[in-house]
């Protein structure tokens, strides 16, 4: 879900809006280690997957970040032209009337090759979320402050010891995507304004308070 707030901002028409924290990070390495994030319109049975955008330009395979640098937003024609690139076939309608805007289409964090036990085995005291609540009004795009509640289960020396809800997790964006320190084989897709997709997270350092 984190990955969704993401997305939205990797958008050309939010970069050049000036409504993006990215805005001016092209190039730089933003996750602390070296993980790949697409947009692929081509996955078979992806619920955003078809051969055209909005547009009419060929869906294709778009490497977003690399070994965790920044390597492009997402383009329609419009966006593309003004930043003197090409469009990465991001172009989305609500209707054949309506004018083209950007969007995801099947956008996704690379899974590794890692069982999510072996997540579990290198947390001494930790949180395991399974739900967030309040995502999108609690998250900022421009700022990137992140103030959300969640539920999930607490862990223990690497186990599931028992459920934990009504706690908040408190972090900003960037500071969350330097915080990544593995990333697991499960992935797995959300419908989210297209197609989101991430396996389980290693993340170290993000502030969750409650009961």
């Amino acid at each position: 879900q984190f990955l969704g707030v993401i997305a939205g901002t990797l958008t050309a028409d939010s970069v050049q809006k000036r409504k993006s924290l990215f805005e001016g990070k092209m190039g730089q390495k933003i996750f602390s280690i070296d993980l790949d994030i697409f947009d692929d319109g081509t996955i078979p049975d992806g619920l955003s997957s078809k051969p055209f955008d909005g547009e009419g330009v060929i869906k294709g395979k778009t490497c977003v970040f690399k070994d965790g640098y920044l390597k492009t937003y997402l383009y329609n024609t419009y966006t593309a032209r003004k930043d003197k690139t090409l469009s990465t076939g991001n172009a989305v309608r609500a209707s054949y009337r309506s004018t083209p805007e950007v969007g995801i289409s099947n956008f996704y964090l690379e899974p590794s090759d890692i069982d999510f036990s072996l997540l579990l085995n290198d947390i001494d005291r930790g949180f395991y979320v399974m739900d967030i609540i309040g995502l999108h009004s609690g998250a900022n795009p421009i700022s990137g402050q992140v103030s959300v509640g969640a539920k999930g289960i607490w862990v223990e020396n690497g186990n599931l010891s028992y459920p934990v809800k009504e706690v908040t997790i408190a972090t900003d964006i960037l500071s969350f995507c330097r915080s990544i320190k593995k990333v697991g084989n499960d992935l797995r897709f959300i419908p989210s304004g297209g197609y989101i997709g991430s396996p389980s997270l290693l993340v170290r350092d993000v502030t969750v308070s409650g009961k």
